[in-house]
């Protein structure tokens, strides 16, 4: 059996937890991986964004709430997430966005 790094990106540098969290916005993949000891909630792809402010751009905030509930750090996000949710969401995320924000 072949071994991965569960932490390893794809060509953008996104890593599972990315692809479940941002892209698909599977809760359940999400607290899975979050529970392995091992994954980094904070690794960042190729532009620079980890998996939260993926999440919260694209409207996903029951995975926002799971990220931020596990080992994530939100004060590194508190500015993209209080500038793109109010953008993408029209403040659909505010409370999210305030306790991120207060993080900081």
């Amino acid at each position: 059996m072949e071994c991965y790094d569960i932490n390893g990106g794809d060509y953008w540098g996104f890593t599972p937890l990315t692809w479940a969290a941002a892209r698909n916005g599977h809760g359940v993949v999400v607290k899975i991986l979050l529970s392995q000891e091992e994954v980094n909630p904070d690794m960042s792809d190729k532009y620079n964004q980890t998996p939260l402010p993926h999440a919260a751009w694209n409207g996903y905030e029951g995975v926002v709430k799971i990220v931020i509930i596990h080992r994530c750090s939100p004060e590194i996000h508190s500015t993209t997430l209080s500038i793109r949710t109010c953008e993408k969401n029209n403040g659909e995320l505010t409370g999210v966005t305030d306790s991120v924000t207060r993080a900081k």
